[in-house]
């Protein structure tokens, strides 16, 4: 990046008061950076993926979610690897499937999948389990394009630094052996019913 591009977007910030918003759209343009919607390609993978699946399960079954996994080693978690799913099963759960936040011990079905970071792009493969049959139902793989959002989402996670007299935190949950080991925490297990979570 050359000292003209940091001056112009530099005199940018400095001559005007826009929200945070308009500066990253900025800051994206003059960089060549791509703009997306995150959460937008996520649901359309989602609305295909339920199309696979909605008619394979049982109408009792539940699904729980559980983090991407990276094709590559990693030196920390990374937000990624929870965000995607999330917004997988939140639009799973507008169209009427039935989840549970995490992997869930009494969950017959589980969403999750793995990731690859290409610098340029980052591959997402998702895939829904049937854990009583140990059989996947249904898969969707795409592409999202790198930017700044991204970037920031695969970059991993470092731990911050306990106190010396703070107590050590809680073990998580195991997941169900059937699934590929997964090396995230997840939270409680939460029902939903009718196309909601339950508390």
């Amino acid at each position: 990046m050359n000292k003209q591009f940091i001056a112009l977007f530099s005199s940018l910030l400095l001559l005007t008061s826009c929200s945070g918003d308009f500066v990253q759209n900025t800051w994206d343009s003059l960089s060549g950076e791509e703009e997306i919607n995150l959460t937008a390609m996520n649901y359309a993978a989602a609305d295909i993926l339920g199309q696979q699946v909605k008619g394979r399960l049982h109408w009792r079954g539940t699904m729980g979610v559980a983090p991407l996994q990276p094709m590559k080693p990693i030196e920390a978690p990374a937000a990624i690897q929870t965000v995607v799913v999330h917004q997988i099963a939140s639009r799973f759960v507008q169209l009427g499937i039935r989840m549970m936040e995490g992997p869930g011990q009494s969950a017959r079905y589980l969403l999750t999948g793995h990731y690859n970071d290409n610098y340029e792009k980052v591959d997402i493969s998702l895939r829904v389990i049937d854990l009583e049959k140990n059989e996947i139902l249904g898969t969707y793989d795409y592409i999202l394009p790198m930017n700044s959002e991204v970037r920031d989402l695969v970059r991993p996670i470092k731990p911050k630094k306990q106190a010396q007299n703070s107590m050590p935190a809680p073990e998580a949950p195991a997941v169900p052996e059937k699934v590929e080991q997964q090396s995230l925490p997840s939270s409680p297990s939460r029902a939903s019913s009718g196309g909601q979570y339950i508390k």
